[in-house]
């Protein structure tokens, strides 16, 4: 294991391009992140001081065309969902980051994926962070309905994009193989909610999102 010390107010951004496990810790954990084999300890005491800040930076540059200013809003939001899974501004945000890579909306058939991995990456991230905050053993996310209704808007608008997270480049080149990797997809979409099921009693929200 690893102890990283935070001298509180310090800003600490999520690894939004893996699946972690992240529990909150008891306050009576000193104000340190542990980390071990893709696990994330955040104790209680040091995600509130972590939260005000990240809050202040996001609502000081959500509204700046800068780049650097613009990201720094953007990777503020991944705590601010950590500390409160229902955040509607900071979910919002997200979603207007997607949006902006993949540009144009038809209002016939919905958005118009364009075949860029830059594209293509954004929509990963934001799915693992997603299954990063709703399977891990916290209080609220595993049955956040704003962290599943933002899942079920990304498998719904990008469904090409969100099933390449689950494939190997060789079965992508593979056309003939397009069945396999729908149904791979929604089998791994299965074991999410599954588990959030047993994070969380009567998770009706995952099981609607299931549905």
């Amino acid at each position: 294991s690893k102890l990283i010390e935070r001298k509180p107010p310090c800003i600490v951004y999520l690894n939004e391009s893996v699946v972690s496990e992240i529990e909150i810790l008891p306050s009576s954990f000193p104000p340190k992140i542990l980390l071990e084999s893709g696990a994330v300890g955040v104790p209680k005491s040091l995600l509130v001081p972590l939260y005000l800040e990240a809050r202040k930076t996001f609502f000081d540059h959500i509204s700046s065309q800068d780049s650097e200013s613009y990201h720094a809003a953007l990777q503020a939001t991944s705590i601010v969902l950590l500390f409160d899974p229902n955040h509607l501004t900071a979910a919002n945000f997200r979603k207007r980051h997607i949006e902006r890579f993949f540009g144009t909306k038809n209002n016939e058939n919905g958005y118009i994926e364009r075949d860029n991995e830059d594209l293509i990456d954004a929509v990963r991230n934001e799915l693992r962070f997603l299954e990063s905050l709703i399977t891990s053993p916290l209080g609220k996310h595993a049955k956040s309905s704003t962290l599943l209704a933002q899942r079920l808007w990304i498998v719904e608008n990008f469904p090409k994009s969100a099933i390449r997270e689950h494939a190997s480049d060789e079965a992508i080149e593979q056309l003939g193989n397009a069945r396999n990797l729908v149904r791979g997809f929604w089998d791994r979409e299965l074991a999410i909610v599954m588990k959030a099921g047993e994070r969380h009693a009567r998770n009706y929200y995952a099981w609607q999102y299931g549905r």
